[in-house]
């Protein structure tokens, strides 16, 4: 899961150093579990266990487990369990 961390931290790092685009109506902010990193953008969708979020024009897809949703378009998260995620 720290990889996930690691990839999600670099990403926000990167659309934040983009200008900002025009005002987003309904904005959610993500931060992660350790408050280390907040992203605000516009819910678009969420698909797999990831909220995916407008931000400076771009789709994001954001790992729900690794964050806290606060907004209206927030959704109460309840992960999916795979296959995968057993072994």
């Amino acid at each position: 899961m720290d990889h996930y961390f690691r990839k999600v931290s670099a990403l926000f790092l990167a659309v934040s150093t983009i200008g900002s685009s025009t005002a987003m109506a309904d904005p959610i902010i993500l931060t992660t579990l350790d408050e280390q990193v907040r992203l605000q953008g516009e819910f678009l969708g969420f698909d797999k266990n990831a909220y995916i979020v407008e931000i400076n024009g771009s789709p994001v897809h954001v790992p729900a487990m690794l964050m806290t949703c606060e907004g209206v378009d927030c959704l109460d998260f309840q992960p999916e369990i795979s296959a995968s995620d057993n072994g």
